[in-house]
């Protein structure tokens, strides 16, 4: 039975075109009609009416949502794989990601990639947390066919024992070669300890030099099977997709026959709210200093999730008004929201001179007590139409949207899609203050900093904020971290 999901309503802003400079003159004292004289007054908003999502289950219980955009002709596919029945080892998903990607063209001679090509079909993988992502996206001609090509490649992965030796000596060349990719990883993978405990599988996941020498060809080979299950896979579509898609995905993953796991699916434990914890990793080649300070936010499932949307944007606003007026600190600096079935966090980052480090992270702290504080009218409102639009821009591209589709699938609010612009826009000062308060306190959250210990530390010890724990040396190979 195919439910239908009522369309969602945005509001867009349109702005009316300044009136253009004229040269000043007399206006003859008898007119009578001086309205052409005024400015036009603005245009209301404009409502945008996203098509109604279409969602149904094929006949062995694969979930599948479609939303048809007429304004595009392409159409993106995505296939998700549930990943929480694994028996995390290090480096899987890098390895399981790399078997998605290669298609079968390693072990059984099928060319996907001139198949792929040919159809000007882009292929996409991606390692979340809680999901692998296949993607293509292709003309809305070719739906039929890259929609086989997409099963095909997902039931015939590339790894054999010659690849997957390949594969570790290109992971192993990651980890001896010191980077900014590495340094990234290194602090996510340290906010997310925080966050989340040594021993939750996202940590557990990530690896390291001695522990990718440890993975086994058989154990990927099984981890693969294992994942590869219609009660694991969700399907999302967006864009110029057509009724061909159905078809095709019944007669493909729609026949793929469920076998037992050897593992039950795994209830993920909940986020901590920890008080502030300061990391220093010393990076004595380094001149500058990084950073991540993760703090812990509602969960995607949670009402509040929405609250934090729009408190997320009022913080981005003020870290940008105030660092525009502080050069001298940093120009260097984001925010990012992380949203997992273990819990959803938020991610501040940032560089500096390392001189100057404690005195970015007193900027970024007094912004985050000033959250607690309510909003302007306008503060709320900018933000509010900043966090509709996210999803008006999403909608333009039928690779982002479908993307994002999986994301409500995965989480189980589908539903909340139908009725998005008018939560958000419900949304009120108070409960934008009470985020502030119950999660984006300066006093709570993982801390993280790599850099020259000595200019970084004396800076770090003047703020007051407790002992600042010692987390090794890095900058040469991450396996002397810790």
């Amino acid at each position: 039975m195919m439910a239908r999901i009522a369309p969602l309503v945005v509001m867009i802003s349109a702005c009316a075109a300044a009136p253009s400079k004229q040269p000043s003159r007399q206006v003859p004292a008898h007119a009578e009609d001086t309205a052409h004289l005024e400015p036009p007054p603005a245009l209301a908003p404009r409502p945008f009416e996203l098509p109604p999502l279409r969602a149904w289950v094929l006949g062995n219980g694969i979930q599948v949502t479609v939303l048809e955009l007429p304004w595009t002709t392409k159409c993106a596919i995505d296939f998700g794989l549930r990943n929480d029945r694994l028996v995390v080892r290090p480096h899987q998903s890098d390895i399981l990601t790399t078997m998605m990607q290669d298609g079968s063209s390693f072990s059984s001679g099928f060319r996907f990639n001139e198949d792929l090509d040919r159809i000007r079909a882009v292929l996409d993988v991606t390692a979340k947390h809680d999901l692998f992502e296949l993607q293509v996206t292709l003309p809305s001609a070719a739906v039929v066919e890259g929609t086989s090509l997409a099963a095909s490649i997902l039931q015939t992965p590339s790894l054999d024992p010659e690849r997957f030796t390949h594969r570790k000596a290109q992971l192993r060349t990651f980890y001896e070669d010191w980077s900014t990719r590495v340094r990234n990883t290194m602090l996510n993978r340290e906010v997310e300890r925080a966050l989340l405990g040594d021993e939750h599988r996202y940590v557990r996941a990530a690896g390291d030099a001695k522990t990718l020498e440890e993975l086994d060809f058989q154990v990927s080979v099984s981890a693969y099977t294992q994942v590869l299950q219609p009660d694991n896979t969700l399907v999302a579509a967006a864009g110029a997709c057509g009724p061909g898609l159905d078809q095709a995905l019944a007669r493909t993953i729609g026949l793929w026959k469920q076998t037992a796991h050897d593992e039950p699916r795994k209830a993920p434990p909940s986020m901590r709210v920890v008080p502030r914890s300061l990391l220093l990793f010393n990076e004595p080649a380094a001149r500058s200093s990084n950073f991540r300070w993760g703090l812990t936010l509602p969960s995607m499932e949670s009402e509040e999730w929405v609250h934090a949307l729009v408190a997320r944007e009022v913080l981005s606003v003020r870290l940008r008004h105030r660092f525009e007026f502080e050069r001298r600190l940093t120009d260097d600096f984001g925010l990012a929201r992380v949203d997992s079935l273990a819990g959803s966090w938020l991610e501040l980052w940032g560089s500096s001179e390392a001189g100057v480090t404690g005195d970015v992270l007193l900027a970024f702290s007094r912004e985050l007590d000033a959250m607690s504080t309510l909003p302007s009218q306008e503060e709320l409102e900018s933000a509010q139409r900043r966090v509709v639009f996210d999803l008006v821009s999403a909608a333009q591209s039928p690779k982002w949207m479908s993307s994002r589709i999986l994301d409500w699938m995965m989480h189980g609010v589908l539903a909340r899609a139908a009725t998005f612009e008018r939560i958000v826009m419900a949304v009120t000062a108070d409960q934008v203050a009470a985020v502030g308060r119950n999660y984006l306190s300066a006093a709570r959250g993982a801390l993280i900093v790599m850099g020259p210990r000595d200019a970084v530390k004396p800076k770090l010890a003047e703020l007051g904020w407790g002992r600042v724990i010692d987390g090794g040396t890095v900058g040469v190979s991450t396996t002397s971290a810790r």
